[in-house]
């Protein structure tokens, strides 16, 4: 069974993938507001940026993680399911493609985050 009846990009999920991710940067903005590990007195979450239109994506956009993965992940198995079928994809080729899809980033993300919390930190 071959995947070229399908298009080379699901438009659609990108688009839904992305949601998910702004739903997530949304939600982590509040983290913004900490003062050591506890809001500072003075938070209000009203006042963050276009609260009022994306009110839902501040309180519950959390759940964009799991979604965000969800859908990655059958995005993921829709492009390798027939290279790992017929064997012209290997096991250590998918997870070495996998690694490297999902750790530069990573590492990125875990350097810059050190970065800011220790000027954060710093007193």
């Amino acid at each position: 069974m071959n995947n070229s009846i399908w298009p080379g990009r699901l438009l659609a999920l990108d688009v839904s993938r992305g949601f998910a991710a702004f739903a997530v940067v949304l939600w982590h903005w509040q983290h913004f507001a900490y003062n050591g590990i506890l809001f500072s007195k003075d938070f209000d979450k009203a006042s963050q940026p276009l609260h009022g239109t994306f009110r839902m994506l501040y309180e519950r956009g959390s759940i964009g993680v799991e979604y965000f993965f969800l859908l990655s992940g059958f995005i993921f198995f829709w492009l390798y399911r027939c290279s790992i079928e017929d064997r012209s994809t290997t096991f250590s080729n998918f997870w070495v493609r996998r690694i490297s899809r999902l750790y530069p980033l990573h590492f990125v993300t875990l350097l810059m985050g050190c970065i800011v919390a220790d000027g954060v930190y710093v007193k």
